[in-house]
């Protein structure tokens, strides 16, 4: 978006064998791996991954971060956006978004006013990346809701893969190095 920022080039995607499986946004999901090492500072953060299973009950508050969209005024294009969403029941974004609402996903409230329109996006719930913006993010009328890719729902399937990745590329990877952290800007 800048002169500023970083570009890192990938290697390798992998997406999700059953995506788009029960409906357009199911299993919306994919690796990358980079063909550098990302350097941490306080500007990019590693995010240790939710345990599998883990539920994100109604009314929890997550904090989602972003670039939003080259449609905003020139002074806020390369500053990152944060804003809190509000998870809601299932049952209430099913009302909403129909079958698009899978077990692979779950869905937040927000404020208009502080929409995010980042798709990619880390959904954040004390320091464990739980989600990943999916999509609905530009609705123009209410309700705001926003839908999220379940980190939980996929945890193994990203272990699994990542595991898989870095073998190909080093050869052999020990255990050991497979933590439950990702790699995302902050």
């Amino acid at each position: 978006m800048s002169e500023e920022g970083l570009t890192y080039y990938m290697d390798e995607v992998k997406i999700h064998e059953y995506y788009r499986h029960l409906s357009e946004m199911d299993n919306d999901i994919a690796l990358l791996l980079l063909k550098d090492h990302v350097e941490f500072s306080f500007k990019v953060k590693k995010a240790i991954l939710v345990e599998p299973e883990t539920v994100l009950r109604d009314n929890t508050h997550i904090r989602v971060s972003g670039w939003s969209t080259s449609k905003l005024a020139p002074k806020f294009r390369n500053v990152l956006l944060r804003t809190e969403m509000i998870v809601i029941n299932k049952t209430e974004c099913i009302t909403y978004y129909g079958k698009l609402i899978t077990p692979s996903n779950y869905c937040a409230k927000y404020n208009s006013e502080y929409r995010i329109f980042d798709i990619g996006g880390p959904a954040i719930f004390q320091d464990l990346l739980v989600g990943i913006v999916s999509f609905g993010v530009d609705n123009k009328k209410e309700p705001y809701y926003t839908v999220f890719t379940n980190i939980s729902h996929f945890y193994r399937w990203i272990m699994l893969n990542t595991k898989k990745l870095l073998k190909k590329r080093c050869g052999q990877v020990q255990d050991t190095v497979l933590v439950t952290e990702t790699e995302f800007t902050d």
